[in-house]
């Protein structure tokens, strides 16, 4: 049995002429390696850091437009609705100091309960004052604020961190009440969980989680984000949705997905 195990070693020592093509072969295995060794360096050399820290901004230009795919599986009052509609948000206003003004109009709004389609309502624009760093600073839709949006929209934004933080880093924000919008306070958590490609667009994946920390059924989201590193503005977006207010006493709880239409 050792014989047997020596045997090809013997072969391979005992004289020059079988230790070169041996040899040959080992070179070779041995320069690939060294290329692969060589090329996956380089690769995570040119690959982002994670200890590399990024500015997470959103950066609005007067005039840009962008349109949305929404798409809702709700439940409301024991009614299972499912709502696709098309949002289109445009900038209407840039400040110096970094505030910004959004109309947000609704296309193409298809309600279903069940088999039934419920015939669309005619939605008025929306008008949304944000600060410098994503805060909900007015809302209102035909000069009036209505309370239900004005909290669906501020705990449903992503806030932005006031520096620059690396992957796996999390940052919060406390909302405080607002008498003129009639919005509760709220708690807001987000994590740069990592930097991808998404639709041709480079993004921060960004984890998050807002509550309601006052009011008798407070709301409550949760998801993943995934903003543009460019622009701050948002290419993706699946949340699921406990207890949001709605335009009547009911609340809404489900599955609510987004998406950049280019």
């Amino acid at each position: 049995m050792v014989r047997m195990l020596s045997g090809p070693f013997d072969t391979l020592f005992k004289t020059p002429k079988a230790y070169t093509p041996y040899m040959r072969l080992l070179t070779a295995v041995l320069l690939a390696c060294a290329v692969f060794a060589h090329a996956f360096s380089q690769h995570n050399a040119d690959a982002p850091k994670a200890e590399t820290p990024y500015t997470i901004s959103h950066k609005p230009i007067v005039g840009d437009m962008k349109k949305y795919k929404i798409r809702g599986e709700l439940t409301i009052a024991n009614l299972n609705l499912l709502i696709t509609a098309t949002i289109v948000r445009k900038v209407i206003e840039v400040k110096d100091n970094g505030e910004n003004v959004v109309e947000e109009s609704q296309e193409d709004t298809v309600i279903k309960i069940g088999d039934q389609e419920v015939p669309p309502q005619h939605e008025a624009s929306l008008v949304v004052h944000y600060g410098k760093f994503g805060e909900v600073l007015d809302l209102k839709k035909e000069g009036a604020v209505l309370p239900a949006e004005a909290r669906l929209e501020v705990i449903s934004n992503i806030y932005f961190p006031k520096k620059a933080v690396i992957v796996g880093e999390s940052w919060s924000v406390d909302i405080p009440a607002n008498e003129k919008m009639q919005t509760v306070a709220l708690r807001a958590t987000f994590k740069l969980s990592g930097v991808e490609t998404v639709s041709g667009h480079q993004v921060f994946k960004i984890d998050y989680e807002s509550h309601e920390t006052e009011g008798q059924q407070p709301a409550k989201v949760e998801g993943t984000c995934w903003l543009d590193t460019q622009t701050g503005c948002t290419v993706q977006d699946e949340a699921t949705w406990t207890d949001m207010p709605s335009a009547g006493a009911n609340t809404m709880s489900g599955k609510v997905a987004l998406h950049l239409q280019e």
